[in-house]
């Protein structure tokens, strides 16, 4: 299982002519607004993960906190390529095992002895749950981003 998942905001039609637009333009600031503003979208998308980790996971242990602790969320905008939009991707530093936690599924040692493992059930889908929250505002951020900066770049011509 990959070390990482992603939830994708697509079908956002306008956008691939947009960074075209910006492109043959050559309005470097226009598009550093785009990918700054595009960052700040996923704060509130960072934060929801980790609140969900704190709630979702058991706090027996410490896995909630241990989770919400470890789990860097990056938030990825693009404007072209195969993969337009913006993309949440989560991991953890080091070796563990985000997407294998999100599905419900948490490997451990035995009171530390890390050479009996064993695999735990918890309650699935933490992550998804946050970002499922979080796509109708996402989106409708996204979209006011995409049509604030066409009609920018339609006024400077």
């Amino acid at each position: 299982m990959p070390d990482n998942f992603e939830i994708r905001i697509q079908g956002v039609e306008q956008l691939a002519q947009l960074g075209r637009d910006l492109k043959a333009a050559g309005d470097k600031e226009l598009r550093k607004e785009f990918m700054k503003t595009g960052q700040a979208i996923g704060k509130p998308v960072k934060e929801n993960i980790r609140k969900h980790a704190l709630s979702d996971l058991p706090k027996r242990g410490g896995l909630n906190v241990w989770v919400a602790k470890n789990a860097k969320t990056q938030t990825q905008v693009r404007l072209s390529g195969k993969n337009l939009g913006v993309r949440f991707k989560t991991k953890f530093k080091g070796s563990s095992d985000v997407a294998a936690i999100n599905a419900g599924k948490v490997r451990h040692p035995l009171f530390g002895d890390k050479d009996h493992w064993y695999t735990t059930n918890v309650t699935p889908g933490f992550a998804y749950r946050a970002l499922d929250e979080m796509a109708p505002e996402v989106r409708k951020a996204f979209l006011a981003l995409v049509d604030d900066i066409a009609r920018k770049l339609e006024e400077k011509g």
